[in-house]
């Protein structure tokens, strides 16, 4: 089969596919606001889209007249369920990638996680096969945890990250400080064997972690911190 492929939604994500793609398929594109009558003839869509949008999007699917032959979203909390609707091969692939403020990001050689049928599997494989990438193919796979997972790598240490540079910065000390200890504690992580993890909330410094507890004004921040003392005592104990 010759690929003919659309992409719905021209945001970061759709254009990077977009970027990567045109190179060696013929690709059309279709932004939020415009006509899925657009992407008529495209035998393969991939919807690069917020999950809140996806429904929307399958809606307007359903509409075309010339039924694509495959469907692939790429919402990571979201698996092929949502597409259930739809005519034909559908499948869900997602790039655990960071890419909101990264454009220079590539897809080549990355690992990506697919969910769907053998047909969208095919498509798959064969419109993304000139970018060497690892795709992992596991049905049965808890979406949402997945997807929680992604989160806890992806954002949540940078949330920490943000905050440490704006106390730094209060003190009137360079907040790249920050991103020093961010950088060499990455470096520890990957060279240890057994992934270790240092500091007093680690080791359970009960001393230290008082006198952090009481500089803390905002009693949310207080409460957060209080949270992660307790759960990693918890793992401590093994409990």
């Amino acid at each position: 089969m010759i690929y003919k492929v659309g992409i719905i939604g021209q945001g970061r994500f759709g254009s990077l596919l977009f970027k990567e793609l045109s190179r060696n398929y013929s690709v059309k594109t279709k932004s939020r606001n415009e006509s899925i009558e657009k992407l008529s003839g495209c035998n393969i869509l991939l919807i690069a889209v917020r999950s809140s949008d996806l429904q929307d999007v399958i809606e307007e699917i359903l509409t075309l007249k010339d039924h694509p032959h495959t469907v692939i979203h790429f919402s990571g909390s979201d698996d092929t369920s949502v597409l259930a609707h739809l005519k034909g091969s559908t499948g869900a692939m997602h790039f655990p990638l960071s890419v909101v403020f990264s454009g220079s990001v590539s897809l080549s050689d990355k690992i990506a996680l697919f969910q769907g049928d053998e047909e969208a599997e095919h498509g798959i494989q064969e419109i993304f096969s000139h970018l060497n990438i690892r795709i992992v193919k596991k049905n049965d796979l808890n979406r949402v945890l997945y997807h929680y997972a992604c989160t806890l790598s992806a954002n949540i240490p940078f949330l920490f990250l943000k905050r440490s540079k704006e106390i730094l910065k209060e003190l009137g000390l360079p907040p790249d400080i920050a991103l020093q200890l961010f950088e060499s504690g990455y470096r520890n992580f990957t060279a240890s064997s057994d992934s270790e993890i240092a500091g007093p909330i680690v080791r359970a410094e009960k001393a230290v972690l008082d006198l952090h507890l009481e500089q803390l004004g905002d009693p949310a921040e207080k409460k957060l911190y209080r949270a992660m003392i307790e759960y990693f005592s918890e793992i401590k104990d093994g409990k």
